[in-house]
Parts: structure tokens; sequence; C-alpha cells
């Protein structure tokens, strides 16, 4: 009897260390082909946050000032925070006599989440190329900011700094009502499951693709803070464009509105989640150079806001490295920082490179392209 009792438990820890196994081999295995969906949360409550509570509901939150990480995960934490809660080096609000400045808006490509060094941002690499331009390039880039909180953005404090030009840099999610990363939940579930979703990307896209618990259904984004969604209402790319057309009209600053790409292995795509689909821009479809009008192009032209894409830098540079392409880099390796969207310090430096071109030519009162 006990030889078989014995024998029954040696079976089932037998199982359960194979199990065990199966599961670790498989959520590497999830990890390094980069299966299922990131989860990235801004949690105001957390001492060792970057991010705190705004008191603007279309803002929700907002970077702390002086804040500093030694070991940030550029997302929730960073490396540096300025006095005025940017990522930025130090700025003082009065200009430097005879200089101008530019403000940059934008979500976590525009705030450089993925990037280390400061100085590799998009803003950083523009302060540097305009030097000679007597031209400062200040970033107000926010990760999880719609274009309606980064209009509220420059709005409420952006503005004190009087920038002659502001340049917000478009993403395809910027449609989303709401700014996608506050930490939220609408359904309340058992710490450990809500633990597991955060850290275990095998549970988390075994979750979402069952709609277990109803994390899919939920909410694409799994979490919104409902405050900000009722104030920020729907629209809110037209509400930013129109109400950034305002400000500039009160304040006498010009506009730019750049719109950015999305980095695959075969190739640079403009993505338009404003009803439009997706297509590639590029040599693989016989089409015009710049695809069809996308949403966003439609409304910066309604407020008359200049605008380009960014894509046709993208693919002339590349076009331009034949030695990577031969030994096999693609446009993601390149120009992207981990997934197909936040750039690498290459992909900002063409973005900062065309950015500061289209800024020279609408002050020496050229026509963008």
């Amino acid at each position: 009897m006990k030889y078989k009792i014995s024998n029954i438990c040696a079976k089932l820890m037998l199982v359960c260390v194979s199990t065990l196994l199966a599961l670790g081999f498989a959520e590497a295995f999830a990890r390094i082909l980069n299966i299922g969906p990131d989860v990235h949360r801004v949690r105001t409550h957390v001492e060792n946050s970057a991010y705190q509570a705004s008191s603007n509901p279309i803002l929700g939150y907002e970077l702390k000032p002086n804040f500093r990480c030694s070991t940030p995960n550029l997302h929730e934490t960073f490396p540096y925070i300025n006095a005025h809660g940017q990522r930025d080096i130090e700025r003082s609000l009065e200009k430097k006599p005879g200089w101008k400045r530019i403000v940059v808006l934008g979500d976590s490509v525009a705030a450089g989440h993925r990037v280390w060094d400061l100085n590799q941002t998009i803003s950083r690499w523009m302060d540097r190329l305009m030097v000679e331009d007597r031209v400062e390039v200040l970033n107000f880039g926010m990760g999880g900011y719609c274009t309606r909180a980064e209009v509220e953005l420059l709005r409420t404090k952006a503005l004190k700094f009087d920038p002659d030009m502001v340049i917000l840099i478009f993403v395809k999610n910027d449609f989303r009502d709401f700014n996608s990363q506050i930490s939220h939940y609408r359904i309340q579930r058992p710490k450990y499951i809500e633990w597991l979703f955060i850290h275990s990307r095998l549970f988390r896209t075994l979750a979402m693709e069952t709609d277990w618990m109803h994390f899919a259904s939920e909410n694409k984004d799994y979490w919104i803070n409902d405050r900000q969604f009722e104030e920020i209402g729907g629209n809110n790319v037209e509400q930013g464009f129109e109400l950034l057309q305002q400000l500039s009209l009160e304040n006498g600053f010009s506009c730019l509105i750049a719109v950015w790409p999305r980095f695959d292995d075969d190739g640079i795509m403009d993505v338009d989640n404003g009803g439009d689909g997706l297509w590639l821009d590029g040599d693989k479809k016989a089409a015009p150079p710049q695809g069809p009008r996308m949403t966003v192009e439609r409304l910066a032209e309604k407020f008359r806001l200049p605008h380009f894409r960014l894509s046709g830098y993208f693919r002339e540079d590349f076009q331009n490295r034949q030695s990577e392409r031969e030994a096999g880099a693609t446009p993601k390796s390149l120009y992207a920082a981990g997934d197909d969207t936040h750039p690498s310090p290459l992909g900002a430096r063409v973005a900062a490179a065309a950015l500061v071109d289209k800024a020279r030519s609408i002050w020496n009162g050229g026509r963008l392209e």
C-alpha cells in the first residue's frame, strides 16, 4: 500500500514538474517571439512611478518634476525628468535673447519611450540640429496621451515657454478618445490574476484570445479613466486640431502636424485608424507614393494646419542604406526600438532631420510637399 502511495506521489510530482517546465518554456517562447499584446501601465499611486495624478481631467496624469530613477523601465520610470515635469533637459521660461522656440507635442513616440539616453530622443536631436538657427526645441511628449490631451498640455503648460512653432507628432492610436495608459480597471479581479496578466506574456495572450474574465471585451487597452473619457467625449483629434488652430491664432505661433509611420520588416507603412484602413507606402503597391488621403490629413486641412508624412523621409533614408540592406537590415530593425512604432536612436535622428527640414521651410515661407 505504501509503495502504491509513494508511486502515485512520484507520478504526481513528475506531472507537476513537467507541467511547470512546459509552462516555463512556453512563457520563454512567447517572450522571445513577442507574442501577444504589450502592457504599459501608468500608475500614479506608486511612489517610484514617474507619474502623478493631474487635477486636469483631460490630462489625467503628468510627469513628476525632478523625478530620477537609476533603473528605469522607460515606460513608467525614466532616468531624468526636469523641473517642469518634462522628459527634457532643464529649461527656463524665458527665451535666450534673439532665439526662437519649437515645442514638440506627442505621445510616447515624442517622449522617447524605449530610449534610455535623453539625447537620443527626437526633440534633443532637433535641438542640436537647430543650434545654428538659434532655435531651442522643447519636448512636451507624454506617453499615452491622445491628441486632445496633447493640445491641452500645450494650453496649460507649454504656452508659458512662448513657442514660435508647435510640432505635433501624430501616431495612429491618437484616434482613441482617452489617454490609454492610466492604470484603472473596470472589472475587479483577484490580485494574483491581474499580476499574471501584467507579468506573463503567455497568460496575457491566452486571456485575450479567449476573453477569459472579460480581459478582451472589457477594453482593448485594459484600463481607462471614466472621468477623462467623459471630459474628452468623442472626436478627440478634431477637437484637438480645432483648439490647436485657435491657440495658434491667439498666440502667434506656427503649426506642423507630422504623421508617424509604422515599421515592418517588409516595409514602412502609413496606418489610418480613423476609418480608412491600412496601406503600404513604397514599392509594394502600384499606387501613388503617398497613397489615399488619411483621416488625419483631412482633419488637418479642415483647420488649415500644415502637415506631412514622415514615411517618405524614412523610405529615402532606407534606400540610401544599401550596405545595411544587403546585410539583412529591415526598416523595423533600423528605425524601431523593440516594436513597430517607437523610434530607435536612428529612427529619432531621421525623424528629427525631417522635422527640422519642414520647420525651416515653414519659417522661410516655403510650401510643404
